[in-house]
């Protein structure tokens, strides 16, 4: 496994940094995987995917950023990060021939990855597309206004908005936008399940073929507890592997 440490991947954050693991030949494309954590704590090495080692024995490389979060950062200077992370990682990945990008996340992971899915403009400032990503991974983020956003905002954490620091605000007609896998739990936090319905719903209202949306409703779990389990590892390398 080819593995690269503390990589600076954002020109104006020097100090934001990324680790990379990769097959060392015969990659077929990379996962940038984003930690939870409510934007308020968590690290790059909280990230739980299918092993890396597993990931990469079937040929996906794994990209894990940092990004700023709270209470240092504000919205969306996360959500910057984010897409700096996923375009560091279009610009780099011919090196490890892992060009065929993937992004995802757990929780404000999920929540991140979906903002940079729906509204595009974050990663159009790093020059990279929405087109450009094969996959998407909404590991129970909250495609609402997320909750630490209404603290800031000195909003109760348990208020339902959707406005521009909301995945739901961007979805729109369906458009050719890559495949994604959903998670969300039946014992979940308040309201997470129920959003992510809604976030499902929404898109099959828009005209999202099924096939380009699976929602994987995980019975009996909490919050992100099947993270590191089989059955989650299964899902996302089953995902991966029907993109073609």
């Amino acid at each position: 496994m080819l593995t690269k440490l503390n990589i600076a991947y954002h020109p104006e954050q020097p100090n934001l940094l990324l680790d990379l693991y990769a097959p060392e030949q015969g990659c077929r494309g990379t996962l940038v995987f984003f930690h939870g954590g409510g934007l308020e704590s968590g690290s790059r090495s909280d990230v739980i995917v299918p092993d890396v080692a597993r990931l990469t024995e079937a040929g996906f490389a794994v990209v894990k950023p940092d990004y700023r979060m709270y209470p240092e950062a504000c919205f969306p200077d996360f959500v910057i990060d984010a897409a700096a992370a996923v375009g560091w990682t279009v610009r780099h990945a011919a090196r490890w021939g892992g060009e065929r990008v993937f992004v995802g996340g757990s929780s404000a992971g999920g929540y991140l990855s979906q903002m940079l899915c729906f509204d595009e403009t974050y990663l159009a400032r790093q020059g990279v597309s929405a087109r450009d990503i094969r996959g998407w991974v909404f590991d129970a983020g909250q495609p609402t206004v997320h909750y630490n956003i209404l603290r800031e905002r000195g909003v109760s954490t348990l208020a339902v908005r959707i406005d521009e620091a909301a995945p739901l605000y961007f979805v729109g007609p369906y458009a050719g936008q890559a495949p994604m896998l959903l998670f969300a739990a039946e014992h979940d936090m308040p309201g997470r399940l129920a959003q992510n319905r809604l976030l499902v719903n929404t898109l099959e209202n828009f005209g999202y073929p099924p096939e380009q949306h699976r929602f994987c409703y995980m019975e009996g779990w909490g919050h992100c507890a099947y993270n590191g389990h089989a059955c989650y590892d299964d899902e996302i390398l089953r995902f991966l592997d029907s993109i073609g």
